[in-house]
């Protein structure tokens, strides 16, 4: 099955590397629909995150508001207020809006999906959608994402003609916020931390605040209003 899931993905830690070299060669299809998609990140190429991250502020594209927001909007600690920020950061964004129509955007050029794995996907979606923004939140987001275990090269993409050839215009498949918007923080969640640490994306869960010796709830490190700090972190490959 195909899945836009994998995405979070973009930080693809468990996604199976494939050599530069044969990447063009092997999946020709994945690099079209990124193409039409992800229009942003194909022209930039290998580049660092945080500049291509920068790039998608603005970006009308859904594919790239899916990132633009994972990556303003994910926890960067472990603290209650690191959780509290990325729950109100994701939830009162176009976040998972983005990505559900990320989705649309492959099908539309010509992605082919059975009718049950978009049942399938769908119903996935609704689900994180209510995890994450439940009024206790008990799980940072990327965990709510499965963990690709495969091994060896995965399969390319499969397409039917695409009715959109070579067109990225975004009406094609939606019609609404043409640039992301990411839920503000407030209250006690402004003090989160907003150095970006987990590279790997590792899998965490909040255990509580910092607290020092007086009992003072503290971050490891804060931000200030409702900023987020966008990542520099390495180099991503967009894996679908």
């Amino acid at each position: 099955m195909h899945s836009i899931l994998h995405i979070v993905a973009l930080l693809a830690a468990g996604a199976n590397a494939v050599t530069a070299g044969s990447y063009d060669d092997n999946y020709p299809n994945k690099i079209y629909l990124d193409s039409m998609c992800l229009p942003t990140k194909a022209k930039l190429g290998r580049v660092p995150l945080a500049e291509i991250v920068a790039s998608m502020a603005n970006s009308p594209f859904l594919c790239e508001q899916r990132i633009y927001l994972e990556r303003t909007c994910f926890a960067n600690g472990t603290t209650t207020n690191d959780f509290l920020a990325e729950q109100q950061c994701l939830c009162g964004s176009n976040y998972f809006e983005a990505l559900a129509t990320c989705y649309d955007c492959q099908i539309a050029h010509g992605l082919v999906v059975a009718p049950s794995d978009l049942a399938s996907f769908s119903s996935r979606v609704s689900g994180r959608s209510t995890a994450e923004c439940s009024a206790v939140l008990v799980t940072k987001a990327t965990n709510l994402f499965a963990v690709n275990t495969s091994t060896g090269p995965y399969p390319d993409s499969t397409l039917s003609p695409d009715p959109f050839a070579n067109d990225t215009l975004v009406e094609n498949y939606w019609t609404g916020p043409t640039a992301p918007v990411a839920g503000k923080i407030t209250g006690s969640a402004v003090e989160h931390q907003s150095s970006f640490t987990n590279v790997d994306d590792v899998r965490f869960t909040p255990p509580g605040a910092v607290t020092t010796e007086g009992g003072v709830t503290t971050p490891l490190s804060t931000s200030t209003g409702d900023s987020v700090t966008v990542p520099s972190a390495s180099y991503i490959t967009y894996y679908n």
